[in-house]
């Protein structure tokens, strides 16, 4: 099978723990391994009303200084859909299949999905996929250590946060005046300005996408409305604009970055951020603005990348953070 080249995103993190740690991340994930040498005794059952899905923590490398991984998430005994599309037949044929037994004596598992991420210290970079986020990772992680390996207290967490970009050194993150997001209820409209307008700069609208138009339903029924009776159907969709803002009006927090980091995290983990901050002095960022990341190219094969592929280029990543001075404190 034939080696390819294959374009990642990758996200820098901070380990952050709910209470005062001797020990950073990598050293208790690695204490952890060792206790844990075997995947199978390191898997993660989480249950659900269809299926029970299963996470695992199954490669595992030192890189240069730091620890790499691969977490994985599968559902055991599911079966593949597959479908034989056919110009002539009026209708295609459906069916499921087992996944393929990799030797005689081992039963495989499809995957649903895999993310790759690097540790260093508390610097976590990650690499995610569709069906595992970066707050899936911090799930795991607390299980492996709070309840498989008791390497922290059973009332520690350990999440992992964004952490702000560089950018902030010359704007001045402490004068945030308000966040802004459209996430998940909408979708991003730049309209140009008129050809006669006065104005340069587009305009930027939340349009309400039809998929997310059970969240107003919700909103409208706490109030004892529901769309028909608020004039609006499924079809008004792509014309309601939805956003929402949370505004200091008054006095400032005397530390609103929490508060930044609490709304950027819960944000970052969705595939289509999209959310802005303004500043004091009528800055205004945006959600790509707020978070370190930076696509690589990494081998693969079979269209899955290469783990050591994926670790080298995100140590490199970790390291020109650390050299550029984008880790502000």
């Amino acid at each position: 099978m034939s080696t390819e080249s294959k374009r990642r995103v990758v996200y820098y993190k901070r380990a952050v723990f709910l209470t005062p740690q001797t020990k950073t991340l990598q050293l208790l994930v690695e204490e952890g391994l060792k206790t844990l040498p075997k995947p199978a005794q390191r898997i993660q059952k989480i249950t659900r009303e269809e299926d029970e899905v299963r996470r695992v923590l199954n490669e595992h490398r030192k890189v240069g200084n730091a620890r790499g991984g691969v977490l994985y998430r599968y559902s055991p005994g599911q079966q593949q859909v597959v479908m034989a599309p056919d110009a002539n037949a009026t209708e295609w044929s459906v069916g499921q299949v087992e996944s393929p037994n990799l030797s005689e004596k081992q039963k495989s598992e499809f995957v649903d999905g895999l993310l790759f991420f690097l540790i260093f210290g508390n610097d976590v970079i990650v690499s995610q996929s569709a069906s595992l986020r970066a707050n899936q990772l911090a799930e795991y992680l607390n299980d492996l250590l709070q309840k498989k390996t008791n390497l922290v207290g059973e009332n520690e967490f350990i999440t992992l946060a964004d952490h702000t970009s560089g950018k902030f050194k010359d704007v001045g993150l402490a004068k945030v005046r308000s966040v802004r997001f459209g996430v998940p209820l909408s979708d991003v409209v730049t309209i140009p300005p008129a050809p006669d307008s006065r104005k340069s700069k587009p305009k930027t609208k939340h349009v309400l996408n039809a998929k997310r138009m059970g969240a107003i339903e919700a909103a409208l029924a706490a109030f004892g409305l529901d769309l028909p009776s608020a004039g609006l159907t499924h079809d008004d969709a792509e014309s309601v604009e939805a956003t929402l803002e949370l505004r200091v009006t008054g006095h400032m927090p005397e530390d609103p970055n929490d508060f930044l980091d609490a709304v950027g995290n819960v944000f970052a983990e969705h595939p289509d951020q999209d959310f802005e901050v303004e500043l004091a002095n009528g800055t205004t960022l945006r959600g790509s603005e707020l978070t370190l990341k930076s696509t690589v190219t990494v081998e693969s094969q079979g269209g899955i990348p290469k783990p050591h592929s994926v670790w080298t280029e995100m140590h490199k990543f970790l390291l020109g953070l650390h050299k550029d001075g984008s880790l502000i404190s």
